[in-house]
């Protein structure tokens, strides 16, 4: 049997309450019967799509009969419901609604009223650098302008056109090319965790495009470009250096984006979430970095940009909790984090977060209840990670949960369990063709030198082994991602000297 479509209910599970009212209101003004209503609020009650528990609540209806035709006319209402309600809340959508309101006047004739109103759009586009518009409208211009001047008058006004036509193509062709570099940059960075050997990495570095050699900053169409453009090549450089781990450099640019942006209160107004994405773009390199107060006050701005601009949705904004849980783990203030387990969990819990956030928020959680020492709980939320979310993770963050779930149940003695657990996390890892260096000394650790370890002293003089030996693995790349995930030297640490992992993390971050 063919599986039922979700795609209307997955559309009004994403609309919120003030889409909901203005559907109601708008679908009240059609004509007819309103049976899509009754599926609509059937669709809404339930919290999972269940096509065969809709058609049995009105098999006595007729619309049944034509189920999908229903489906499809009650899809395409609510689309149209939308469209109608955003009509005017954003900067593109009102300069379109303008564009129709010029081709309306130009078809009764009124040229004058529609290249008044042509005229008060094109400084708009060009104000808020919707390019593409713009050069749409320039391009109407040039023939309102040939049906409105005469003689001399047109020949000046269309060359102008024509320069203005040149110009803004320009700015959309810097504009695509670095937008696309830092779209490709940005996926080839995701997919830099599945990378496990030198010659992969080299190979991979090729790829990589960098943004400097393409147009310097000093060259005049970028000088006279545009915001979003600059922004465009500040983030793909950015990234570019962040994949060849120069993160000062990457800082560099990431903090100059943040800055443009905010020099141009105009353009996060029409555009807030490209200034949230650079935002959380900064704070990622700011926690790498060790600069942690600074990446908790951009944090802090990322929150007041969802209060204060329109445009972040709600699973956007949560997304900070990543970030703000990673922050507690890096530092190892893992007693306020652990006090904000409860309210973070209530929150992603209640409300469609990205499973991707929701993957890291969990392995933080559980990072941090292994900071309190609180293991079940921490176990918990590993658990989560590896049984509810772990395709969503990167090939290294799901490498150091599978190493993770080992510690858990050493810390809590369930010793019974470790053989089978270093067994099939060797197998989960060598699915990947081959194991990280960090990766093998911790299963060899686990397997074969414990195991003989006989007393207190033993132990520690154990830990102590395989402290120095990560500590050397710190010089390789694709070891070093690895101990960035999670602090295994800190942790073993804790274990020779008796202090706590928190206390460790403490020291070393000063």
């Amino acid at each position: 049997m063919k599986k039922a479509s979700t795609d209307l209910f997955d559309l009004i599970k994403s609309m919120n309450m003030q889409e909901k009212r203005y559907f109601k209101l708008f679908a009240s003004k059609q004509s007819g019967t309103k049976n899509y209503i009754l599926i609509y609020d059937a669709i809404a009650k339930q919290n999972t799509y269940d096509e065969q528990a809709i058609k049995k609540q009105f098999s006595s209806h007729r619309f049944i009969i034509q189920f999908a035709r229903a489906k499809n006319y009650l899809y395409s209402l609510i689309i149209n419901s939308l469209v109608a309600f955003h009509s005017d809340d954003n900067i593109e959508n009102s300069l379109l609604n303008n564009m129709q309101q010029i081709s309306i006047l130009v078809d009764k004739g009124l040229l004058k009223q529609a290249h008044k109103l042509l005229l008060v759009s094109k400084r708009i586009a060009e104000e808020y650098e919707h390019f593409e518009i713009l050069l749409k409208l320039i391009e109407k211009e040039r023939s309102l302008v040939f049906r409105l001047y005469y003689k001399n008058d047109s020949i000046l006004k269309l060359q102008s056109i024509s320069s203005e036509i040149e110009d803004v193509l320009i700015k959309i062709k810097l504009s695509n090319e670095y937008r696309e570099i830092w779209q490709l940059n940005t996926a080839y960075s995701q997919n830099l965790g599945g990378i496990r050997s030198n010659i992969d990495r080299e190979n991979f570095l090729k790829k990589i495009i960098n943004p400097e050699k393409r147009i310097s900053p000093k060259d005049n169409d970028f000088v006279n470009s545009s915001v979003r453009i600059k922004v465009y090549y500040h983030q793909s450089c950015g990234v570019y250096y962040e994949i060849l781990n120069d993160y000062n450099k990457s800082l560099v640019h990431r903090i100059e984006s943040v800055k443009i942006l905010e020099e141009n209160k105009k353009v996060i107004e029409d555009n807030a979430r490209a200034y949230f994405i650079c935002l959380q773009n900064s704070i990622m390199i700011l926690m790498a970095l060790y600069h942690f107060e600074e990446a908790l006050r951009y944090i802090e701005k990322a929150k007041n940009a969802f209060r204060e601009y329109q445009g972040i949705s709600s699973e956007e904004y949560r997304s900070i909790y990543v970030y703000e849980t990673d922050y507690y783990v890096q530092t190892g203030k893992f007693e306020i984090g652990y006090e904000m387990i409860k309210v973070i969990n209530n929150d992603i819990e209640s409300v469609e977060i990205s499973q991707r956030d929701k993957a890291f928020i969990y392995f933080n959680f559980s990072i941090i209840c292994l900071g309190v020492e609180n293991y079940d709980e921490g176990l918990y939320f590993l658990n989560k990670v590896l049984n509810e979310t772990m395709n969503y993770l990167d090939s290294e963050t799901y490498s150091v949960a599978l190493l993770l779930n080992i510690i858990f149940h050493y810390e809590l003695k369930n010793n019974r369990l470790i053989d089978y657990l270093v067994s099939n996390t060797y197998r989960q890892l060598l699915k990947r063709k081959s194991l990280h260096n960090v990766e093998k000394a911790f299963l060899n650790f686990i397997r074969k030198k414990l195991p003989k370890v006989t007393n207190n002293i033993e132990l520690k003089h154990s830990f102590e082994v395989l402290k120095t030996e990560l500590e050397k693995m710190t010089k390789n790349q694709n070891d070093k991602r690895i101990l960035q995930q999670f602090d295994f030297i800190s942790w073993l640490e804790s274990k020779v000297t008796d202090n706590s992992f928190s206390d460790i993390l403490d020291r070393k971050k000063i």
